[in-house]
């Protein structure tokens, strides 16, 4: 879970932090729980769902500590700033057991394994206090100095004890007063041993008794004891903010508890604890809170004395309630939930603070009512503004996760919690405290229904009973999905003398509802006063569930009714027979409920009537059980519609329609209604497939997904460039652009990271591994300090960046954009270059655009394009066009002058690099209005290239689905330090983004050094896109380790070679060979050159299996898939490309060799397929369909991750599963694969080497979980090159320090020579360096060709760079995959894995693996390889006494 990853291992703590977790002091424990504390599965689950965010403070010797939380939100992350004796916040939760049956272990023991599952409320250390039959358990969360605080905080002079959670706001009041009385009747001073508001409890417990509870304003829930046991009081706040339940056993023990989790199977009966009451063993409950008002309740046969009063007095008494709740010590935000309530407090806290430095919240839909209604009042106010827009589907996601923790299965509360969790996410990543406008509609009727309140009486008895329900659904709700984020609310509407003010002086008549005075209509009046917008102020009330989005809610229910059948919902009175479900959405929230609290039904709030309407006294139509009848009226003024959206749109095109063909932009040729009508018919259609729609769970799902449609696989499986998202086992990869799959090690990578992702949903999460995507192609790329790397979705997304940061810095001039290489580039740069749409769909959207139309914000862009050939096929010069162009412009003195973006292509299509047209502006434009962008999306060119343009001030596009074979499409742009320290620089006064950017970019595609983009793009994050870079990180990597003359070379190589074979294939000929891509024309029969057109069929022929064709009988390539490049036309016929990849250079730099017969076959294909055009084109190949078949790698990882869904079944063969039967194999085996660390050569010659780099202790820890599986391998691989990052110089002096033959473990010699002696052929399969490895295998007679290891890459200067990503072991199953292409190659019958790992004994689990596993118990040995190898030895003696025949 993301709360365990800043944490130190165990045993890792530095001696400061070990002695600060484990003090023991005032009789408390204290300790920091790790997974071990998870006694049952709901605490398991709650670990799960609980997750957190927390930071180990490990050594005395730190004195501050920066804490910058993952962001979900857009926005600025700052430092937090405190003085050395300000009180830690602490979000806590309580537990108490009182059972005089059991012992003090059993006791100790029961009692942390409970508090254990209240751990998202305080995860960092759980306390325990235990006496004479009671036990107390604290589950805390402290932000800042952990030392003080510790609960259950004790009494030095008595003993006694209490837990708290909450916030007691008069604490400081309570102090000065006990020492006061207590001085004042000689007795002695209560003497403090923290500045706590909890221990400010204790002395009054120790005077008062139960008297302490009613001395206590603030929200809390209280449990104090004697040290005897004898005397016990507990005691919750007024209005139930903070949550407590009893639970009881007719045996006599009674547990109490923050969360009912804690008391299943535990206790025989439960109840809440009532609000406003203590509880003593003696007494039972004693009503402490029971003012005149609330006689309806106590009385209701009782007549009521109804109030007079006016709400003059309402202002001044909120604002003190609300500066009560700004007395923190820590920082506070503010809930903005767009409606009249928050906005209040909003404006109340501006009158008190600096609103500059709070931080606001929003949830919602796109476009919804609260979402724009917030975003209007956080600008007046100027808050730090964070939003969060979700879907449905993410909403249908998180429900199991919301009734955990709401505990229940209410159907309106369970609605309105859903936003309520993204929202309390969203705020617990910045901060712990905020203020919200809960209670406000119980006080001053602001619900729908009250409308039809028929008399004064009426309203004042039905406000005060909803009132009385509030701990049990806002409440409720507010504390339970803020607690599971760490996320403390406050509520100053509930403030004590508020509710007095509402209830004993405010006439209800003022709150009734009418034509003239709609709901609230006395709150409005006051606070209307010219600050808050009036579209808020006088905004119809949406509870949350409503204003966050108008359909939302019906899209969610049509989704439950999707999981639930018919026949389930038949028999929902039988299994349900209490508060039996009335929809399928009420029997879904029931099951789910039923799965953690089975039996608990019965203790569950439940609306009458299925509403918050249906226990009035009136009848009221305003709400169903399905919540709000009638949406519509939620909207608002600040609100654009889709309707409307649409027709602007349109309108826009409309106006720009005179220069349409100016500016190569599509003519509109059909009326405007019809084009309103036509997009407004695929709205609908498109929230109709959300409906049905599942969430992407399968790496190739992920990866065509975040995309606009060129991402969309067709029938065959495949898009429209026939590229599957998922490598294509046979397959021949020479493609350029977008021509390929995705390569097998970066499709491993990408698959391992999705098997640690919990939730792809998760944009914290997601948005946590793409800043780990950024800062490594910093490094690959050396990229200078400062540079901003913008993620997009394609290179073609990546064209909007440049203009957007031309439109910040130059807000109201005409941008002049240069787009060159037309034809060269993908197709829809021209519509990107010149802001406007090239896609009806876009990445962050369901709404469709059109082709063409401008990008909302973007301004006016004039676009001037440059193709990239003359008519006659040959490169066309760009600066000579650019100059003509310029020399014809005609400027207008009186405007200002223009910003200028100009673009140079290193690297087009068929390879070449259009001429620099920059230096045409020279003396002609001002220098700063000048912005320089590279597009290097095809990064054929070496890598230091990249830096040198950043440093020189351009902007540089990037994608890593071209060269370096990365799932279609990623793109990136590195914004210049130069240009980033202007906008920062400008930051304050910057003009917004535009708005059309939040199509493509979300705030987690932009680094922290622009957080005011942060700040204004969608929080969601695109998982897609992480998954797409994660294809192409591995040749990234690899490739810029290899020096650029030794690139040239490899790349001549190839050349040459291709160059020869197409020499040799009549009917080709080469056009132009430039940077690894050779062009190639094909010759018609009739003497033409292919057209376009002619060599789309060719390039989907190559990709396909073709075989079924009558002439293709006789040649057996026809079957296998070959990618290579796309067509090009380079004016009268056109080209196609085949194209040296990462991947095969990569090959060529480790091995200085390739498999020609590749390359043989690919011209041979191509060569057969032109021959026989007609032929084919004839035959009609409209149903091609690419193999899709997955490789071994992917079902060895689904056996780990299921993520690929149901495997094949494993074919019968003989694999010896026992001891017998693995001695046989061995026996009867034609090759034995050895792995080498810690079973050829010894654990401790390994760490030995690690410590000689200062590192061995974390060594040997990383390779004992990856023995274990404990982390998948390649990752541990990557954790150990990182830890040690050994030098060519190190291996040098690692080699010369160990003797070969002293390094391995004793006997291996022998077995290798006597397997070798049975004509058994030896392999070395280790996740090791091959470097290291060589030597050894020499010394045991093994083949250098017979080794499988990881090749280390350094730099230049001998630095360690990575590891070699096309060697199969540095790949997740890579080792399996071995032993199958082994087996395959050779055609082995019984092959023999020998290690110690778990990662060798996946190589006999996955289909034609490895017939037995012997494991080795070289090293410490997990039981996962205990218990499942076929035979475990503890030496190679053991095994070379079966070879012998003993």
């Amino acid at each position: 879970p993301p709360h365990r990853q800043n944490c130190a291992p165990e045993g890792g703590l530095s001696p400061g932090a070990r002695q600060a977790w484990s003090e023991r002091g005032r009789g408390a424990w204290v300790e920091r729980r790790g997974r071990s504390g998870m006694l049952n599965p709901l605490a398991a689950h709650a670990h799960r769902v609980g997750a957190m965010y927390c930071l180990l403070l490990s050594g005395a010797a730190i004195a501050s500590a920066l804490v910058t939380m993952p962001s979900r939100g857009i926005g600025r992350t700052k430092p937090v700033v405190r003085a050395r004796n300000e009180v830690p916040l602490r979000m806590c939760g309580i537990l108490a057991v009182f059972d005089s049956r059991i012992d003090d272990d059993e006791m100790e023991k029961l009692t942390k394994e409970l508090t254990c599952l209240l751990e998202h409320r305080g995860p960092d250390e759980v306390g325990y206090r235990g006496g004479p039959g009671f036990g107390l358990g604290h589950a805390r969360l402290s932000i800042m100095d952990p030392a003080a605080g510790h609960q259950p905080l004790v009494s030095k002079a008595t003993g006694a004890a209490v837990i708290h959670n909450g916030e007691i706001y008069n604490h400081a009041k309570l102090r000065a007063r006990t020492a006061k009385e207590r001085a004042a009747a000689g007795k002695p001073l209560y003497e403090f041993q923290t500045g706590s508001d909890s221990e400010a409890v204790l002395p009054f417990f120790e005077d008062l008794g139960e008297g302490v509870i009613s001395q206590l304003d603030g929200m809390f829930t209280v449990i104090a004891v004697s040290a005897d046991g004898e005397q016990v009081v507990v005691g919750r706040d007024p209005c139930g903010i903070k949550p407590l339940y009893r639970g009881w056993n007719t045996d006599g023990r009674v547990i109490f508890a923050s969360e009912l989790k804690c008391l299943v199977g535990q206790v025989e009966q439960v109840e809440e604890f009532p609000p406003g009451h203590y509880w003593t063993p003696q007494k039972g409950y004693v009503r402490y809170f029971q003012p005149k008002w609330m006689t309806p309740l106590l009385d209701p046969a009782e007549p009521i004395e109804l109030p007079t009063g006016g709400t003059n007095k309402i202002r001044e008494t909120l604002k003190m309630a609300v500066e009560k709740r700004l007395m923190s010590d820590v920082d506070y935000g503010l809930l903005l939930s767009g409606g009249l309530d928050s906005a209040i407090v909003c404006k109340l806290m501006s009158e008190l603070t600096d609103m500059s430095k709070i931080k606001s919240f929003t949830v919602g839909m796109a476009n919804s009512p609260d979402v724009t209604a917030a975003r209007a009042v956080a600008e007046v106010f100027g808050t730090d503004h964070y939003e969060y827009l979700f879907t449905p589907e993410e909403a249908f996601s998180i429900v199991p996760k919301v009734i955990y923790h709401l505990e229940t299965y209410e159907p309106e509360l369970i609605r309105s919690s859903i936003p309520n969790f993204f929202l309390a996410r969203l705020a617990g990543s910045h901060l712990k405290v905020v203020l919200t406008g809960e209670g406000a509609d119980e006080l001053f009727a602001g619900y729908l229904y009250f409308r039809d309140c028929p008399s004064r009486e009426a309203m004042q008895r039905e406000t005060i009973r909803i009132y009385d329900a509030l701990h049990n659904v806002n409440l409720q709700r507010s504390d339970r999905m803020g607690m599971a984020h760490g996320v403390e609310a406050r509520v100053p509407f509930l403030d004590v003398e508020m509710l007095r003010m509402a209830y004993e002086e405010v006439d209800p008549a003022i709150k009734m509802h009418s034509e003239a005075r709609m709901e609230k209509f006395c709150l409005r009046e006051l606070f209307d006063d010219g600050d808050i917008p009036q579209d808020v102020v006088w905004r119809t009330k949406a509870m949350q569930c409503e204003g966050v989005g108008t359909d939302w809610v019906s899209i969610l229910q049509a989704m439950c009714g999707d999981v639930v059948s018919d026949a389930e919902f038949a028999d929902a009175a039988t299994k349900f027979p209490l508060n039996t479900p009335h929809s399928k959405e009420e029997y879904y929230y029931r099951k789910i409920f039923e799965e953690h609290f089975k039996g608990f039904d019965k203790f569950v709030h439940v609306w009458e009537g299925g509403c918050r309407a249906g226990g009035a006294a009136w009848e009221s139509s305003a709400y169903t059980r399905a919540g709000l009848v009638n949406t519509d009226q939620l909207k608002h003024g600040l609100m654009e519609t889709e309707e409307a959206a649409v027709a602007q749109a349109i309108e826009a095109a409309a106006e720009s329609d005179k220069s349409a063909s100016a500016h190569n932009s599509p003519v509109m040729s059909v009326a405007l209604l019809e084009r309103r009508e036509s997009a407004m018919a695929e709205q609908r259609r498109l929230r109709e497939l959300r409906l049905k729609r599942k969430q992407p769970r399968t790496l190739p799902e992920l990866l065509v997904s975040g995309g606009d449609s060129r991402l969309t696989l067709l029938d065959n499986g495949a898009n429209a460039y026939h590229c599957p998202p998922r490598p294509v086992e046979g397959a021949v990869i020479r493609g350029s652009c977008t021509g390929s799959p995705p390569n097998v090690a970066g499709f491993d990578a990408a698959s391992a990271l999705l098997s640690t992702l919990p939730d792809t949903d998760d944009a914290i999460a997601v948005g946590t591994e793409l800043d780990k995507v950024r800062q490594r192609l910093l490094e690959a790329l050396e990229l200078p300090e400062g540079t901003a790397l913008v993620l997009t979705p394609s290179g073609t997304c990546a064209e909007y960046v440049p203009l957007a940061v031309a439109r910040e810095l130059f807000p109201s001039a005409p941008i002049r954009s240069v787009h060159t290489a037309e034809g060269e580039t993908g197709a829809g740069g021209v519509h990107a270059c010149g802001g406007r749409y090239f896609n009806t769909q876009v990445p962050l959207s369901q709404t469709p655009r059109t082709v063409g139309m401008p990008v909302p914000g973007f301004g006016k862009v004039e676009l001037l394009t440059i193709a990239a050939r003359n008519a006659d096929g040959t490169e066309k010069d760009a600066a000579t066009a650019f100059a003509d162009a310029v020399a014809q412009d005609a400027n207008d003195a009186d405007a200002e002058a223009p910003v200028w973006v100009l673009r140079q292509v290193v690297g087009t299509k068929t390879g070449f690099t259009t001429s620099d047209i920059a230096s045409v502006l020279d003396g002609q434009a001002d220098p700063s209005r000048v912005l320089e962008v590279v597009d290097l999306c095809q990064l054929r060119r070496p890598l230091h290239e990249v830096a040198a343009h950043v440093r020189r001030g351009a902007c540089v596009l990037l994608t890593g689905s071209k060269f370096f074979q990365g799932s279609a499409f990623s793109g990136a742009v590195a914004i210049p330090p130069s240009l980033v320290a202007q906008m920062r620089a400008n930051a304050e006064s910057a003009p917004p983004l535009p708005v059309g950017l939040r199509d493509f970019i979300t705030a987690h595609d932009v680094p922290a050094l622009l957080p005011h983009w942060r700040r204004q793009l969608p929080a969601k994050a695109n998982a897609g896109l992480l998954m797409r870079w994660h294809t192409a990180l591995p040749m990234i990597e690899g490739v810029s380790a290899i020096e650029r003359e030794r690139a040239q070379a490899c790349e001549r190589v190839w050349v040459h070679r291709v160059e020869r074979l197409v020499g040799a294939a009549e009917g080709l000929e080469i056009f132009h060979e430039e940077s690894g891509i050779v062009s190639i024309a094909l010759r018609r029969p009739n003497g033409r050159l292919a057209g376009k057109d002619e060599l789309r069929q060719v390039h989907k022929w190559m990709s396909s299996d073709v075989s079924a064709a009558p002439c293709a009988q006789n040649f057996p390539l026809s079957s296998t898939p070959m990618f290579i490049g796309q067509p090009v036309s380079t004016g009268d016929f056109a080209v196609l490309r085949v194209a040296l990849g990462a991947e095969l250079l990569l090959e060529l730099h480790v091995h200085s060799l390739h498999d020609d017969d590749d390359d043989a076959q690919v011209i041979s294909k191509l060569k057969w397929v032109n021959d026989n055009f007609d032929a084919l084109y004839n035959w009609g190949a409209a149903n091609l369909k690419i193999d899709l078949a997955p490789y071994v790698g992917e079902r060895q990882l689904a056996l780990k991750s299921g993520h690929f869904g149901p495997l094949p079944e494993r074919p019968s063969r003989d694999i010896g599963h026992s001891v017998a039967e693995a001695k046989a194999a061995l026996l009867q085996c034609d090759a034995v694969c050895l792995d080498v660390d810690s079973t050829v050569i010894t654990h401790e010659i390994i760490v030995e080497m690690a410590e000689d780099l200062g590192v061995g202790d974390r060594v040997r820890e990383m390779t004992l979980k990856a023995m274990g599986g404990d982390v998948p391998f390649h990752e541990a691989l990557r954790s150990r090159l990182a830890l040690m990052r050994p030098s060519e110089s190190d291996l040098e002096d690692m080699r010369e320090r160990h003797d070969p033959a002293k390094m391995l473990s004793p006997g291996v010699l022998e077995t290798i020579r006597l397997m070798q002696a049975r004509g058994v052929r030896v392999f070395f399969v280790s996740g090791g360096f091959r470097q290291m490895i060589e030597p050894i295998a020499e010394a045991c007679g093994v083949d250098k060709t017979d080794i499988y290891s990881n090749t280390l890459l350094f730099h230049a200067d001998g630095s360690f760079k990575c590891h070699c990503p096309q060697e199969p072991t540095s790949r997740a199953g890579g080792k399996a995959k071995v032993v199958v292409d082994l087996k395959k190659e050779y055609g082995f019958k019984k092959v023999v894995m020998i290690g110690d790992g778990a990662t060798d004994m996946e190589a006999r689990d996955v289909v034609d693996g490895a017939d037995a596993f012997i494991g080795f118990g070289g090293c410490k040995v997990r039981s996962k390889v205990l218990d499942g190898a076929c035979w475990f030895v503890h030496s190679f003696a053991e095994i070379n006494a079966v070879l012998c025949g003993k």
